[in-house]
């Protein structure tokens, strides 16, 4: 796969709304930084924990500056799209800040959460005359907060309400109850993407992704009706995206349900890899 899949890289970008153009940058190799991103399919917030050594008292007061953004960069030093790639790991709201230690060992960490602000803070207070689809609501949703739309189903399944309904309180209680409650699926705001989930054996829109020895994949083993696969970082991986796993004792296609990105850029005796739990999909072909 070529010496350059080993070549680490990882950057942290930080920006605040109330400090334009005062964010600051770290990246290896002058800076080491260590990182542990675990992403569920469940709607609360993805949280990850970075950890950068032997920042300054400015750097660090920057990071805690209300309303500050962090983006975790990290991959290869390679092109992108190809096995080698670097990319975004997460981008969400610095929700906590703790400094321990002095000199060499002096570890800044900071806790990200995947729109995190908006999950605790945004209400949907609007009202539809009937009759009106579920799917008209959820364009509504993904135009008023500015939302794409997510590894998910094709197609959500319509339901109409014929008399109309109406939605006054937090943003995630009309999104439980348009799809939690009326459609048994799951969603999360994951990359500013709406994500809607509902059910294993559904591929979704992206396609989908072939894991084995020459994408990555490092091994699998079964548990239960679930896989887990680790990998070389695999930066555009999240729960929802439809695998097709080629290994030796394993064959068939999953639906992520938990990706866990754990690294740290400066030690190569520490981890770097991607770890994909993913459940089994109606038709899939297990060996070995």
């Amino acid at each position: 796969m070529g010496a350059r899949l080993f070549r680490r890289f990882v950057r942290l970008n930080t920006s605040s709304e109330q400090f334009v153009g005062e964010g600051v940058s770290f990246k290896t190799p002058s800076f080491r930084i260590g990182f542990d991103v675990l992403y569920k399919s469940s709607s609360r917030p993805n949280k990850a924990k970075v950890m950068i050594w032997n920042l300054n008292e400015q750097s660090i007061e920057i990071l805690a500056r209300p309303l500050a953004v962090a983006t975790l960069i990290a991959g290869y030093k390679g092109t992108t799209g190809k096995p080698g790639y670097k990319g975004t790991i997460i981008k969400g709201d610095i929700v906590s800040l703790d400094t321990v230690g002095k000199g060499e060992d002096k570890i800044t960490t900071i806790e990200v959460k995947n729109a995190g602000i908006l999950y605790r803070t945004a209400r949907y207070d609007t009202s539809f005359a009937g009759p009106i689809s579920n799917g008209a609501i959820l364009k509504d949703i993904i135009t008023q907060f500015n939302l794409g739309t997510g590894f998910g189903t094709t197609a959500i399944p319509e339901l109409i309400y014929p008399e109309g309904v109406t939605f006054c309180g937090p943003l995630r209680t009309a999104l439980d109850e348009l799809i939690v409650e009326d459609l048994e699926g799951e969603w999360s705001i994951v990359d500013g993407n709406l994500q809607i989930l509902l059910g294993d054996d559904v591929p979704t829109n992206q396609g989908d992704f072939l894991l084995n020895k020459n994408t990555g994949l490092i091994r699998a083993k079964r548990k239960k009706k679930a896989v887990e696969m680790t990998c070389l970082m695999l930066p555009d991986m999240r729960p929802g995206r439809f695998l097709q796993l080629q290994s030796e004792q394993i064959k068939g296609f999953y639906v992520a349900r938990t990706v866990q990105f754990k690294g740290d850029g400066y030690e190569a005796s520490q981890r770097f890899q991607t770890i994909i739990k993913a459940r089994i999909l109606h038709g899939a072909e297990v060996v070995g």
